[in-house]
């Protein structure tokens, strides 16, 4: 699976757990445009802001799995909500 398919699948995961429909949204409309993306765009940057539908929050968490390959978010609202098997 290539990064960018990684981050997409982290992020949508992220907006399924988040409590606030807000956020949710908002990780739901990044995912939009991040597909809108090639690989190597995703790779080669180092901000993301100037992507329509990515504000400065997002941008930190891309950056961050840029980073680490994860998204310590997900960590955390998988402690929050557990899913049941």
């Amino acid at each position: 699976m290539s990064p960018l398919e990684q981050v997409i699948n982290i992020l949508e995961e992220i907006a399924y757990l988040e409590p606030n429909q807000f956020k949710s949204r908002a990780y739901l409309t990044a995912i939009g445009s991040l597909k809108g993306k090639g690989e190597e765009s995703f790779i080669r940057r180092n901000h993301y802001k100037d992507i329509p539908g990515i504000g400065s929050s997002i941008e930190k968490k891309l950056l961050e799995f840029k980073e680490t390959g994860t998204i310590e978010k997900l960590h955390k609202l998988r402690k929050q909500f557990p899913q049941e098997c």
